[in-house]
């Protein structure tokens, strides 16, 4: 455990991590809560675009602590956030704002450092989500300027298990944080000649098993088995290895972005951004509906994208795709032949 927030702390660049949460959205609920009891304020800002199931597990973590959720607009276009709508939006209120570094759909948001500025003049606290694959690319939450990061683990190193478990990777910066963080947090102990001796649970009085009434946080178990298997990978990888993962699944990224915008009808990605592992695919001027795609895509036994259309409707029939390095070029060769095969072009 000391190894695995070892390594999220360098992955990150933060400067203490747990060992580890159930998974990113109940991470996002404990960062919401964790930054209310910093500032002694009741509202967290949020951006549009947003998993809709992990904005329900934070609504589940705000609405008995009387967090206000309030949303910020992200430009159609570009998906950016809007920084004029969160500058009149930014209160004495606020306690915390969240941004998604890859988003939930797919683009890399190109504000941050604007966002880490106008949240920290306002005393708020700022907080990243990242896919961490993505970190062997991108610029890591801390140095985005970022008081707490949180992510989901699964992809490091462990089996989706038809959706779980999960592995929520929490961090954050600086002491005061630190005494606030929920879960556990194991530290290293040395002998009076300065060997290393032992490991042990250095921190864990935020936990209602301990301090009942008074806890700060409910969450009394770790995700220890996928923790360890997240360190073995990061480990076996290395700091080479993990930077030619992001590699290759940004270029798999856009290999099928470049092969699916050949097929006339079709836009990918929707957002005019740079875009990691996923995009969305619209197909409004195919005049195709995203269940009738993915049902005769599915037919050829090819899972198709997730249907957002709903989720967002003033992104029209759109889907969202994500490709890593599982992915072969033949694979997306494959996709998009039987795409084109549907959509008759």
């Amino acid at each position: 455990m000391f190894e695995y927030q070892s390594l999220i702390c360098a992955l990150t660049e933060m400067d203490y991590a747990n060992s580890s949460l159930y998974d990113w959205s109940t991470a996002l609920g404990e960062a919401a809560r964790m930054a209310v009891r910093v500032t002694d304020r009741d509202e967290l800002i949020i951006p549009h675009y947003i998993h809709p199931e992990r904005l329900a597990t934070l609504k589940t973590y705000c609405e008995p602590e009387h967090i206000r959720i309030t949303e910020v607009r992200q430009d159609v276009k570009s998906g950016a956030v809007d920084l004029s709508d969160l500058r009149r939006k930014i209160s004495e209120r606020t306690a915390g704002v969240y941004v998604e570094r890859p988003s939930f759909l797919g683009f890399v948001e190109p504000s941050c450092e604007e966002v880490a500025k106008i949240t920290h003049e306002n005393k708020a606290l700022f907080v990243i989500g990242c896919e961490p694959t993505s970190l062997g690319a991108l610029k890591p939450p801390g140095e985005l300027g970022a008081d707490i990061a949180v992510g989901e683990g699964q992809p490091l190193g462990n089996h989706m298990n038809y959706g779980g478990p999960l592995l929520g990777i929490f961090a954050c910066k600086g002491d005061q944080l630190l005494r606030q963080m929920p879960g556990r947090i194991i530290g290293s102990t040395t002998t009076q000649d300065g060997e290393q001796a032992a490991y042990c649970m250095a921190l864990q009085t935020r936990e209602q098993h301990i301090r009942r009434g008074k806890a700060t946080s409910n969450i009394c178990t770790n995700e220890a088995l996928l923790a360890l298997a997240t360190a073995m990978y990061l480990t076996l990888l290395g700091p080479r290895g993990f930077t030619e993962l992001s590699t290759v699944i940004g270029e798999r990224t856009n290999y099928a972005i470049e092969q699916i915008n050949k097929l006339p009808g079709i836009k990918a990605p929707l957002f005019d951004s740079c875009h990691y592992m996923e995009f969305t695919i619209n197909f409004d001027q195919a005049q195709k509906k995203v269940s009738e795609v993915n049902e005769a895509l599915l037919s050829a036994g090819i899972q198709g994208g997730l249907d957002v259309s709903k989720m967002f409707p003033e992104l029209g029939q759109s889907a969202l795709y994500c490709f890593t390095e599982v992915h072969t070029h033949r694979d997306i060769d494959m996709l998009v032949d039987r795409l084109r095969l549907i959509l008759g072009v």
